[in-house]
C-alpha cells in the first residue's frame, strides 16, 4: 500500500513538473524578448518605459500561441503564430517522452496546463476574445496533442493495435497502404519545403517594400531588428499561404488586396512590415508556367519513383508472352493505381487541415479575413497532385509496355534470321552424321565346299 502510493506521489510530480518546465522556458524566453523589444521601442521613440506591461504581454502571447484571440483596440488578432505553436508541441513532446510517467502523471499534467493557462487568463492586462473556460479547453487540446504525439506510438494500444492490424490485413494491402503513407509524407514534404524557398524569394525580392514600410512607420534600425526576428513566428502561416499562390489559387489579406500568379494589390495595404514581402505579379507568361509547373513537376517524379521502384509498387513485365506474368503485371497496374489515389487522397486531406488553421483576422471590417480560401486552395493542390499522379501511372504503364513490345518484335525478328540458315544447316549435318552412324552391311559368307572342309582337316 505505501509502495502503491509512493509511485502515486511520484508519478504525479511528474505529470505537475512537465507543464511547469515548458511554461517557465517559454515565458523567460518570450519574456526577455518583448522586454527588449519594448525597451529598444522606448528608447528610439522616447516614450516612457514600456518594459513594465511585458510580462503582461507574455502571457497573452503564450496563450495567443495556442489559438487565443486578443484584441488591441479596433485590431483583433487571430492570426495563430504557427511557428511558436510548433515549437511550444515540440518541446511539451521532448518532456514528456524525457520524464515518462503513466496515466496518472498524464492526468495530472493536463490538469496543471490548463489551470496555469487558466490563471494566466486572468492576469493579462491585454484583452481576450475567449473566456477563461474557452482558453482552458483550448490548451487543454494542445497538451493532448502533445501527449498523443508523445505517448500513443509506445502504448499498449497502439502495439495491440498494429499487431491486430497485421494479422487481419493480407500482405500485399499492407504494402500499399505502406506505399501510399510514405509516398503522401514525401509529397508533403517537399510541397513544405517549396513553400519555404517561395517564401524565401519573396523575402528577397521584395525587401525594397519592407524597407519603405518601415520607414512609412518611422523604425530605427533597432525597432526594425527585432520586428523581423518576431515576424519569424508567422513564416509556417505565409509559408502555406505561398504553397497556395504557387499552385494558382492565392491568398486574400481581406477585402484590401489579392495576390496570385495574375493579381497583385499591393497599394491599398495597411504598412504592416511583414506585408511588404507579398509577390508582384508574375507577368512573363513563361516564368508563371514555371512556377506553376513546380509542384507538378516534383508529384510527377516522387510518383515515377515509388511505382518503378522494387520497395514501391515494383511495376515489371520481362516476358510478354507469359499468360501469368500478363495477369501480375495488370494486378500490380491496379494495384499502383490505388496507390495513386490513395496519395492524392491523403494530400487534399493534410492540406485541407493545414489550410484551415493557416487563416484568421486582423481586424474587424476589411481585414477580418485573411489568408487562404480553403476550399480553393485545396483543389488546387489535390488537383495538380492527382494530374502528376495519373500522368506518372500511365506513363509508367505505357513505357513498360512499350518497352516490352519492343523487345519482343526485336527477338522475333532476330530469330526469323537467324532460324533459316540454322535450319538447313542443321538439316545438311544430320543427313551426314546419319550416313556416317548407319552400320556397314555385313558381306555375305561363301557357302563352305567339300575341298574347304577337307582343308580343314
Amino acid at each position: 500500500m505505501v509502495e502503491k502510493l509512493k509511485s502515486s506521489l511520484i508519478n504525479m510530480s511528474k505529470g505537475v513538473i512537465t507543464p511547469v518546465i515548458v511554461i517557465f522556458i517559454f515565458s523567460l524566453t518570450i519574456g526577455l524578448f518583448l522586454s527588449l523589444t519594448l525597451l529598444v521601442v522606448s528608447i528610439e521613440e522616447g516614450t516612457g518605459n514600456l518594459s513594465e506591461s511585458a510580462m503582461s504581454m507574455t502571457w497573452a502571447v503564450f496563450m495567443f500561441a495556442q489559438g487565443v484571440g486578443l484584441t488591441f483596440g479596433n485590431c483583433i488578432l487571430t492570426i495563430i503564430p504557427l511557428g511558436l505553436t510548433f515549437l511550444l508541441i515540440s518541446t511539451l513532446v521532448c518532456l514528456i517522452r524525457r520524464i515518462k510517467g503513466g496515466n496518472i502523471a498524464y492526468f495530472t499534467g493536463l490538469v496543471v496546463w490548463a489551470a496555469i493557462n487558466a490563471i494566466f487568463s486572468q492576469n493579462t492586462q491585454v484583452a481576450l476574445l475567449d473566456s477563461t473556460f474557452i482558453v482552458a479547453c483550448k490548451s487543454s487540446c494542445v497538451y493532448l496533442i502533445s501527449l498523443l504525439i508523445a505517448v500513443f506510438p509506445s502504448s499498449s494500444l497502439f502495439v495491440s493495435a498494429k499487431q491486430r492490424y497485421k494479422q487481419i490485413c493480407p500482405e500485399y494491402i499492407q504494402k500499399n497502404i505502406r506505399i501510399t503513407k510514405r509516398t503522401a509524407v514525401i509529397l508533403f514534404g517537399l510541397y513544405s519545403f517549396v513553400a519555404l524557398i517561395t517564401v524565401v524569394v519573396w523575402a528577397c525580392t521584395n525587401f525594397g517594400y519592407v524597407n519603405s514600410y518601415f520607414n512609412k512607420l518611422g523604425m530605427q534600425n533597432g525597432s526594425r531588428i527585432l520586428t523581423t526576428i518576431a515576424c519569424l513566428v508567422w513564416l509556417p502561416n505565409i509559408a502555406i499561404w505561398a504553397l497556395s499562390w504557387i499552385c494558382g489559387s492565392g491568398f486574400n489579406i481581406g477585402s484590401v488586396a489579392q495576390f496570385t500568379l495574375t493579381v497583385s494589390q499591393r497599394k491599398s495595404l495597411p504598412p504592416i512590415p511583414i506585408f511588404g514581402i507579398f509577390p508582384d505579379v508574375v507577368v512573363d507568361v513563361m516564368h508563371r508556367t514555371v512556377f506553376y509547373c513546380i509542384v507538378p513537376t516534383l508529384c510527377f517524379i516522387v510518383m515515377l519513383v515509388a511505382l518503378l521502384h522494387k520497395s514501391g509498387c515494383g511495376l515489371r513485365l520481362k516476358n510478354i508472352i507469359d499468360k501469368t506474368e500478363r495477369e501480375s503485371f495488370m494486378l500490380n497496374a491496379i494495384e499502383a493505381a490505388t496507390d495513386s489515389v490513395g496519395v492524392s487522397a491523403l494530400i487534399t486531406i493534410m492540406w485541407t487541415v493545414v489550410f484551415s488553421i493557416a487563416n484568421g483576422s486582423l481586424g474587424e471590417c476589411r481585414l477580418s479575413y485573411i489568408g487562404v480560401d480553403i476550399i480553393e486552395s485545396t483543389r488546387a493542390v489535390g488537383h495538380l497532385t492527382l494530374y502528376a499522379s495519373a500522368i506518372a501511372l500511365v506513363i509508367s504503364i505505357f513505357s513498360i509496355l512499350l518497352i516490352c513490345g519492343a523487345r519482343y518484335c526485336l527477338n522475333l525478328i532476330a530469330a526469323s534470321k537467324s532460324n533459316k540458315p540454322v535450319k538447313s544447316a542443321e538439316l545438311i549435318e544430320n543427313k551426314t552424321s546419319n550416313k556416317s552412324n548407319q552400320p556397314l552391311p555385313l558381306k555375305k559368307a561363301a557357302p563352305r565346299t567339300v575341298s574347304s572342309k577337307a582343308k580343314r582337316k
